[in-house]
């Protein structure tokens, strides 16, 4: 499934999406894909507010202001995908009833105005609403302890992950019909 939309961002979306590939399923499987995606993105909107809030009130100034970034990102991708399609969500989201619309502007706004002002206090006074304490002595090297063995554990734990799937890929046997995934690299 592709748009008229020949652009180079558009052709890139039609590929990142490969709304043709059977890994969509079938119509009901779609319907479920797209709530889920919905829930997905929704989700990451609200997380990224909620973290904004605690980040700014730790003292967090350029953080917030990423999170809050990340936090549009679906909702603009999303009205952009759909224009391309000649559908309009911001049109749509008005046949909402006015209590949803209230509650998401009040959430989302409500949570913007807590960010900005929690990074006012730090702007103004010099640290967070909840200062956090500096790491010391013994607590600054189980600190740097910690953060080391995260990074190594996640390093080889990736490492681990990759061989597996190589080794998984290689050993599986290929379904009738099926396109193995090497041929894609060839393309």
């Amino acid at each position: 499934m592709t748009t008229n939309d020949h652009s180079v961002l558009g052709r890139a979306a039609d590929r990142l999406m490969d709304l043709d590939s059977p890994v969509y399923g079938d119509e009901r499987e779609r319907a479920l894909v797209m709530e889920a995606y919905t829930f997905g993105a929704t989700t990451t909107v609200y997380v990224c507010i909620g973290a904004a809030v605690v980040s700014a009130v730790l003292g967090g100034l350029l953080l917030p202001v990423a999170l809050l970034l990340v936090a549009t990102l679906p909702s603009f991708a999303s009205m952009w995908y759909a224009r391309r399609r000649g559908v309009d969500l911001l049109a749509m989201s008005e046949r909402a009833t006015a209590r949803e619309r209230r509650t998401a502007v009040l959430t989302l706004m409500g949570g913007v105005l807590v960010v900005l002002g929690a990074m006012l206090v730090t702007v103004r006074t010099g640290h967070g609403l909840v200062p956090l304490p500096e790491p010391t002595g013994t607590a600054s090297e189980v600190l740097d302890d910690v953060l080391v063995g995260g990074i190594l554990g996640g390093i080889a734990g990736g490492a681990v992950g990759l061989v597996v799937q190589l080794v998984r890929r290689r050993t599986r046997p290929v379904a009738d019909g099926a396109e193995d995934g090497d041929d894609d690299l060839d393309d």
